[in-house]
């Protein structure tokens, strides 16, 4: 059974995260710089992460994660992570003014659609889900894990964003449609909704 992630698993949590979504395109764009992308990866994962632990659940063997924020769910305010001297000097070790440039385009973009589609005292937000590349194993690894998300939703629409076509094919398994789509320096943002009356195909 999946469960919630413990305040000192935050950062296995991220390192989960960032290897999983180390060759993701819309990454690469916001860290181009090859000698600091891994690093910058990883400590955006860990910003993310850390705001988001209340509702992020792993799996037995820690090797998938999910974190989808329902209506009752608030994120932590991440201000103080900034006052831990890991993280803040690793942070900025990891960017570059391009980096900070379109880290701030890609948060507008983000708000742009969810002040669109998204209504969180309504809906749910799948934020993210990855897989350990080690235990990945075709579709069932995936379909497994959308069912374990799909038995949280409740009965409330399920609002995502991804950038890829394969990701976006996914959450359409999940039962998610396409609502818009943007172009974001080469990345395509692709927002969706999982109604709560569909189900995984």
């Amino acid at each position: 059974m999946y469960r919630l992630i413990e305040k000192n698993e935050i950062k296995k949590a991220a390192k989960l995260m960032a290897d999983a979504f180390i060759d993701y395109p819309l990454y690469k764009e916001l860290f181009p710089n090859e000698k600091k992308m891994k690093k910058g990866i990883y400590y955006f994962c860990w910003y993310r992460i850390y705001a988001r632990r209340s509702y992020t659940r792993v799996s037995p063997d820690f090797a998938k994660l999910f974190s989808l924020k329902t209506p009752s769910d608030k994120e932590k305010t991440p201000l103080g992570l900034l006052f831990n001297p890991k993280f803040f000097f690793g942070l900025i070790s990891s960017l570059t003014r391009f980096s900070i440039k379109r880290l701030k385009e890609f948060s507008k973009l983000e708000e742009k659609y969810q002040k669109q589609y998204y209504d969180p005292n309504k809906d749910n937000y799948l934020q993210v889900i990855c897989i350990d590349k080690k235990v990945r194993n075709g579709m069932d690894e995936i379909m497994d894990l959308l069912k374990e998300v799909n038995a949280f939703l409740g009965k409330r629409n399920t609002y995502s964003e991804t950038h890829t076509i394969l990701h976006e094919r996914l959450y359409r398994m999940f039962g998610a449609k396409t609502l818009a789509k943007e172009d974001f320096h080469g990345c395509t943002h692709i927002v969706m909704i999982k109604n709560q009356s569909d189900s995984i195909q």
